[in-house]
């Protein structure tokens, strides 16, 4: 298959959904008048995108108006890549009536950042305007499943404010709780339903929502109800509010006379009475959804499941990667690389330009460069302190074959520059290159380096998982012994990525694609490359760990509020606390709702190493 047809074929992703607020956007509507919001999302590149050049719109939410601090209920569906960089631009427009809408400004962001930050939370300043621009990625299923719902208020307890003009426009919003925050302050804005005008007890007119977008097909998923009034020039004051589920509002359906009660701090409001609602469940979306879980020959061990709450009504329960809530809740990716030194028909001595391990002087990457970029470029962001250990295998020193060896003066290096250097040290060392490798050592310091990892990782509260890249240019002289440390490292948390580099004949390492991931560097482009590399990881990474029975860690979202004040975005430059960078619209990371902590500070795993008896390159 050629590289066109690889690119065009590969379908890896994961469904996600942004959701988006901004916070004191700069008012464009002149005065007396408040600009009425909306946002476009965009796929981006700031890397490569030149100025003026169109970009792929991937959705837009609707309008808000009169608010320079708006929520917006529209969701953006996004195919994330584990294995690739997905930058969105969003653009702010105020809505005329009567000209041509009137931008307010732009942030840009890169959905891998968001999704390891905590809570899968960041915040950017806006660009040519004023405030700020939220956003929360979360792992999204369509199902096809849909609640009905209708809903009535009546009983108001306390005195309305009803105006100049004696009346209420009474409007509600439905919110859905973000992780498991704990403070009762993270909630994700997804439904806003329609005005009823002068009216003290309003009923709404049916509604259909959609259960993936609305709870994620978790029928007791907290949900925030709120009342409002609409003003027309002011902002809409919360009348009430009141926390609740779909399996609560299906109950209070099925009963009569039982409503919510709406409170605002200790005082009741009034009451919601939840007239119709039920649950359509669509299943052929459901059978195709388990098909595609089948097919992996994965159990995620969260199958659907069909149960009755009370006789004629059932659910489902949505069968979804855990995946991002381990990455959201800080669970750290680690790196082990690993470089094929020994001899082959296309691997000469280093300084022959027919080497694959060449270094050329124009500064062109050899194949063992690129391919060093390509993936570790991405996975290393997953990593906080960036440390990575470097081996080498395949070479003979004072007669002794060595497979598994430092290279550069360092344990661990930082970062792909680091790696780099340490590669291009050890080619200018004196050995010989061997006519025999093997790949069993450098995968059972993987795995004593994965075991390590994760221990220390749990005695601090977190979790690790560690994904070893060797690079290779053909197949190890005893398969069998591959497979044996293979197996055995099954029962750590580490995944096996092999590259092939060069144009030797790779026919053998296929039969380690069942217990690893292999890749042909030359069937691949460099954005294939790394899409392809790490396409496994999350799946194996989920499987090890809910095999094991460990859940993700909680979000820590009281840990951020705790750490600093609230930071109360009041201006174009707010004021950012001591140590704390996320405004800084080079890197999109953690964030939070309007009047909580904004925290940068990612789980640290301190570097880690290894008691071996690996070469160390100052003897070489």
């Amino acid at each position: 298959m050629d590289r066109q047809s690889i690119d065009s074929s590969l379908n890896l992703g994961i469904k996600t959904q942004l959701s988006l607020q901004a916070l004191r956007l700069k008012n464009v509507s002149g005065f007396l008048k408040i600009s009425d919001p909306y946002a476009v999302v965009s796929k981006s590149n700031p890397h490569t995108s030149k100025p003026g050049e169109t970009l792929q719109k991937l959705g837009r939410t609707e309008v808000i108006k009169n608010d320079l601090s708006p929520k917006w209920s529209n969701v953006i569906s996004l195919n994330w890549n584990f294995g690739e960089d997905f930058f969105v631009r969003v653009d702010v427009y105020d809505e005329m009536k009567k000209s041509e809408d009137r931008f307010m400004g732009y942030c840009e962001f890169e959905i891998g950042n968001i999704l390891r930050s905590k809570g899968g939370i960041g915040i950017k300043k806006v660009q040519e305007g004023k405030g700020s621009i939220w956003v929360h990625v979360e792992k999204y299923e369509e199902t096809g499943d849909e609640l009905t719902l209708q809903l009535s208020a009546k009983k108001f307890y306390l005195n309305i404010d009803k105006g100049f003009f004696g009346s209420s426009n009474f409007f509600f919003t439905i919110s859905k709780k973000i992780g498991d925050d704990p403070t009762g302050k993270l909630w994700n804005l997804v439904y806003r339903s329609d005005c009823v005008r002068n009216n003290e007890e309003p009923i709404w007119e049916k509604m259909k929502l959609n259960l993936s977008t609305l709870c994620n097909c978790d029928l007791d998923r907290p949900l925030l109800l709120e009342l409002l009034d609409y003003k027309k020039r002011k902002n809409n004051p919360i009348l009430g509010r009141v926390e609740t589920s779909v399996r609560q509002l299906l109950l209070l359906s099925a009963v009569s006379n039982k409503s919510l009660r709406l409170h605002i701090g200790t005082c009741d409001v009034c009451e919601i009475l939840v007239i119709k609602a039920s649950l359509a469940l669509n299943e052929s979306v459901r059978a195709q959804s388990l098909r595609r879980k089948e097919s992996t020959n994965y159990d995620n061990s969260i199958a659907y499941k069909r149960e009755s709450i009370f006789p004629g009504l059932t659910e489902n329960l949505n069968v979804r990667s855990r995946f991002l809530e381990y990455l959201s809740a800080g669970c750290e990716l680690s790196l082990c690389v690993s470089i094929d030194f020994s001899s082959c028909t296309d691997n000469a001595v280093a300084g022959e330009p027919q080497s694959l391990h060449h270094i050329n002087e124009t500064g062109r990457l050899n194949e063992y460069e690129i391919v060093i970029h390509a993936v570790v470029s991405l996975l290393i962001r997953y990593d906080s302190d960036n440390k990575v250990p470097v081996w080498g295998f395949g070479v003979e020193f004072n007669g002794e074959t060595r497979n598994c060896f430092q290279c550069g003066s360092d344990v661990e290096v930082d970062g792909v520059n680091g790696i780099i250097d340490a590669y291009r040290s050890t080619l200018k060392k004196n050995f010989a290159l061997s006519k025999s490798k093997d790949w069993s050592s450098v995968i059972d310091n993987a795995a004593k380096f994965a075991r390590k990892a994760q221990n220390d990782a749990v005695s601090s509260g977190g979790l690790n998982y560690t994904v070893l890249l060797i690079l290779s240019h053909g197949i190890v002289d005893d398969l069998a012994k591959t497979i044996n440390a293979i197996n055995e490292s099954k029962s750590t948390p580490l995944s096996i990525i092999i590259v092939g580099v060069g144009g030797a004949d790779f026919g053998e390492i296929t039969k380690l694609e069942e217990r690893c991931t292999f890749v042909k560097f030359r069937d691949h482009s460099s954005a294939s490359l790394s899409k392809v590399a790490l396409s496994k990881v999350p799946m194996q990474l989920e499987q090890y760990f809910m095999e094991r029975g460990i859940s993700p860690k909680p979000s820590r979202s009281q840990e951020i509020l705790d750490e600093t004040e609230a930071i109360i975005l009041s201006s174009n430059t707010p004021e950012i606390p001591s140590g704390h960078n996320i405004l800084d619209n080079s890197v999109p990371t953690i964030s939070s709702f309007p009047g909580m902590t904004i925290d940068s500070q990612f789980l640290n795993v301190s570097a880690l190493t290894l008691e071996t008896n690996m070469l160390n390159p100052k003897d070489m």
